[in-house]
């Protein structure tokens, strides 16, 4: 999710050979229901979220895109069903999202 054009996102999946459609969101309408701060009102901060069945089970609030991969393909793997938050310390597991989290 960007604030991007679609325009834009479909260049830049283009130019970088993504396999997955990228997300536009310029009216900001998706960032301000997840609370993503804006930077100049303009840039959206980088953050990371992984739903799977419906539920949120991992998200990422620093985006240490270096690392997410690891901590997706581990929550992905299984990790007993708690969820990963890469804005804790490495290795370490934060408690399960909430039901008002699944929305």
């Amino acid at each position: 999710m960007s604030l991007d054009t679609i325009d834009a996102q479909k260049e830049f999946q283009t130019k970088e050979n993504l396999p997955f459609e990228l997300l536009s969101d310029t009216d900001h309408k998706v960032t301000s229901a997840f609370g993503v701060p804006l930077i100049k009102d303009a840039f959206a901060t980088r953050q990371a979220y992984l739903f799977k069945n419906g539920r949120l089970v991992w998200l990422d609030t620093k985006a240490s895109t270096d690392k997410q991969e690891a901590d997706v393909l581990l929550v992905l793997s299984g990790n007993n069903g708690t969820t990963v938050n890469a804005a804790n310390k490495a290795g370490t597991e934060a408690k399960k999202p909430g039901p008002a989290a699944a929305n």
